[in-house]
């Protein structure tokens, strides 16, 4: 039956009839009043979360009266299923499948709630492809398109911005900054949405390390502004713009946009709390670029290309996952593509934006040569408060 909206198969059985609705799940207001026993959905990868929280709840569970009805009727009570098939995707779905047996997370579930997760990649299906067709693709196709539809990576989103970003490669283990290397901090504004700051040094042959993050939603300067020292504090140099503690801060140019009666900035409510604003360089274009440029890496090239962006995986989580999923707006119908990033997810990879025009081509001048002394406290402290290299 098609109503000019919809198509449902009808099967006749020995009581009510059963019903199975084709819907498309882009659209969560045309899913509004379903009710349903059980569901399939395909390529969940490419749905809203809140879309298939929303099929979820509309599962009915059976009323013991109609539980009876059909065990009367067929000899066995009536049994739900929910199956989700999808291509390895670093979305929500990821956490989703590989979280629900971890208590911290928010996709924690009961045992017995539990999906079963079943994994293939294309070499279980060796034996009933062409001969060669795997050769040949892996041959003709990018490598994330590789890694992703034929080797199972959750760790690629299709039409990532970022296609060479390799947390293997890019993400690394955190290691204590030496003092002389030039710091800076970087600050992607947002309130009901998470405001991200992050913390980079440059070393002496150009090279970028995000070590320290912020991310959270829901907060005012004030709290944003006392994180941002607390942080800093923590480590052991940071740039300074005044005698008092003062910290230079790249941000987003839209919080110097003045609002309010008085006419006050965001920028002007952080220099209340003695972190200045400057106006980072927002050119989207060219700041993928930038990015891009240092992500590049190619082991195999004479001379081998080197990455000059690495993230400690350890200290930036939200940055590391919004790597992953940071992607290109899909053509639309006509096949026309805006060419512009899609503004969702976007909090730590426009803070990472500012953060690389911010520093650019800047290098650090080599560390400073070590004064040696007899004395050993005098050493210690030498080491510890001045050059910054004690633990």
């Amino acid at each position: 039956k098609y109503d000019g909206q919809f198509h449902d198969l009808y099967i006749r059985t020995k009581g009510e009839d059963s019903v199975l609705h084709f819907r498309h799940l882009k659209d969560i207001s045309k899913q509004l009043g379903v009710e349903t026993s059980g569901y399939f959905i395909d390529q969940v990868e490419e749905i809203e979360e809140d879309v298939f929280d929303h099929i979820h709840s509309r599962m009915t569970w059976w009323n013991n009266e109609r539980r009876e009805k059909f065990k009367r009727l067929y000899g066995f009570y009536p049994q739900s299923f929910e199956t989700l098939a999808c291509n390895p995707d670093p979305g929500w779905i990821k956490p989703f499948l590989f979280d629900q047996s971890d208590e911290n997370s928010r996709f924690y579930r009961d045992e017995q709630d539990r999906f079963e997760l079943f994994e293939a990649d294309v070499e279980q299906n060796r034996k009933n492809l062409p001969p060669g067709w795997i050769d040949e693709q892996t041959r003709t196709h990018a490598k994330s398109w590789v890694q992703r539809f034929l080797r199972g990576s959750w760790d690629i989103k299709g039409g990532a911005v970022y296609e060479d970003f390799d947390p293997d490669i890019h993400g690394i283990a955190s290691f204590k900054i030496p003092a002389h290397w030039a710091r800076f901090i970087s600050l992607d504004w947002g309130t009901n949405h998470p405001c991200a700051v992050h913390w980079g040094a440059v070393d002496e042959q150009s090279n970028l390390y995000v070590y320290d993050e912020y991310f959270a939603a829901g907060k005012i300067v004030s709290q944003v502004a006392e994180e941002i020292h607390k942080k800093t504090k923590m480590h052991n140099a940071a740039p300074r713009a005044d005698e008092f503690g003062g910290l230079i801060v790249w941000m987003d140019p839209s919080t110097n946009q003045h609002h309010g009666v008085d006419d006050r900035t965001i920028m002007d409510e952080f220099r209340n709390h003695q972190v200045y604003g400057v106006n980072a360089n927002n050119i989207v274009d060219a700041g993928i670029n930038k990015v891009q440029e240092r992500l590049k890496h190619d082991a195999e090239a004479k001379p081998p290309i080197k990455p000059s962006l690495f993230i400690f995986k350890d200290k930036c989580p939200n940055l590391i996952q919004g790597m992953k999923v940071y992607i290109w707006q899909p053509a639309n119908s006509q096949g026309i593509s805006s060419g512009r990033p899609v503004k969702k997810d976007d909090d730590a990879v426009d803070s990472l934006r500012y953060l690389v025009m911010s520093v650019l081509e800047t290098t650090s001048p080599g560390a400073k040569p070590r004064r040696k002394n007899k004395n050993e406290m005098d050493n210690y402290i030498m080491a510890h408060f001045m050059l910054g290299e004690g633990k």
